[in-house]
């Protein structure tokens, strides 16, 4: 269950596409005995502020992505 609050927080910092931490939540920079608590329930939650911080960044790289093209040789 660490493990994938761990991977959560990491991908999360990815995604944003900044370096910050919350006051609270999965993308807190420390956790406490009591967010290990609320990980058991399943309760610990991104912030709002974190999911409109993801999704500004999913949108910032959908904006200078370059289509996919195959360049595979036909047969």
């Amino acid at each position: 269950m660490l493990l994938a609050y761990i991977f959560a927080d990491e991908i999360a910092h990815a995604l944003q596409g900044v370096g910050r931490h919350s006051k609270s939540g999965i993308m807190k920079a420390e956790w406490t005995i009591d967010d290990y608590r609320a990980m058991l329930a399943p309760r610990l939650e991104f912030t709002a502020d974190d999911v409109e911080l993801i999704r500004a960044g999913l949108d910032a790289t959908a904006a200078t992505a370059q289509p996919f093209v195959d360049r595979t040789p036909a047969r």
